[in-house]
């Protein structure tokens, strides 16, 4: 049987609300806890960033992909031309050495875009800097696949 367009739709509508979702829950109860140090005492920090890594990791085109690693580092990196003033917020990444572990080689530059997503968390610059990558649809789809490339597949 094969999978209709509408059908494929639905799923990826699925997949939108499921990673919405987990985000939601996330912020949720962050915010409901009344410790105003939710960052470090509940793993609020390493959470949002997983949500996060996940959102942006979702609907990268193949050429994104390095051996199941999803790396939306070009996508980030190109907020220096599209947004000059925050060029510095990316640049300071853009030199990091990969962690390896056991002589593994790192494919990719993976490792970049997450130390950037933590740091970007941390500052509460996150926003900031996506929403002109996000604003140049033409830029976004360059990375994203179809219709999950687009201002909403983000929430923003």
């Amino acid at each position: 049987m094969e999978i209709t367009s509408e059908e494929k739709a639905e799923e990826r509508r699925r997949e939108h609300w499921k990673l919405l979702s987990s985000l939601k829950t996330t912020v949720e109860g962050l915010v409901s806890s009344s410790n105003p140090n939710v960052w470090s005492r509940y793993g609020g920090l390493q959470r949002l960033h997983k949500d996060m890594n996940q959102i942006l990791s979702h609907g990268l085109k193949h050429e994104q992909v390095y051996y199941k690693q999803k790396d939306y580092w070009p996508f980030v990196w190109r907020v220096r031309y599209v947004s000059p003033h925050l060029a510095s917020h990316v640049e300071q990444f853009s030199k990091l050495e990969p962690v390896l572990s056991s002589g593994l080689q790192s494919v990719g530059e993976g490792y970049k875009a997450e130390r950037w997503l933590m740091h970007s968390l941390q500052v509460h610059l996150l926003s900031a800097q996506l929403r002109p990558l996000l604003k140049h649809q033409g830029h976004t789809r360059k990375y994203y696949n179809g219709k999950s490339a687009s201002k909403t597949r983000f929430g923003i």
